[in-house]
């Protein structure tokens, strides 16, 4: 029943922008991974991913106004997210490093608050390290701190 939502959703988006890309929706766990590929879709990206994280705001509140509830979805174009996300992954195991090595805590680059989610996810894998956010709003920071033994 999600899935129909999400897709008459996201159909319903893409025909006003008269756009007609492939369209894939898996559910793994509990969140809806939508997976959009096509030429020339930059434009639905945007600079660094903004527009890409508009589409997505909206067609969560869109699926919300229908069913009621808030369900949890990964949008995706051209796989420019999981590349961002891989990316990440890579930054913050040298930013582990370098916390281990100087036993104290470093402060990583400003992030948005999706990509500071899959820090913490991606940090509690690690004993050693933790991870806090601080501060608010586009001033919110997240720090790797070396877990004393």
């Amino acid at each position: 029943m999600s899935e129909k939502i999400i897709e008459k959703h996201l159909n319903k988006i893409l025909e006003f922008i008269d756009i007609n890309p492939e369209i894939k929706i898996e559910k793994e766990e509990e969140t809806f991974n939508i997976s959009i590929n096509g030429e020339n879709l930059n434009f639905l990206i945007g600079y660094r991913g903004e527009s890409l994280d508009a589409l997505s705001h909206i067609l969560s509140h869109a699926i919300y106004k229908e069913s009621g509830e808030w369900l949890p979805i990964f949008l995706d174009i051209n796989g420019y997210k999981n590349e961002k996300i891989e990316k990440l992954h890579e930054m913050v195991k040298s930013f582990i490093d370098r916390a281990r090595f100087h036993q104290k805590e470093i402060g990583l680059p400003p992030l948005t608050p999706q990509e500071r989610r899959f820090v913490h996810m991606f940090i509690s894998d690690y004993v050693d390290i933790k991870s806090e956010s601080r501060g608010e709003g586009r001033d919110r920071r997240l720090y790797l701190i070396p877990v004393k033994k």
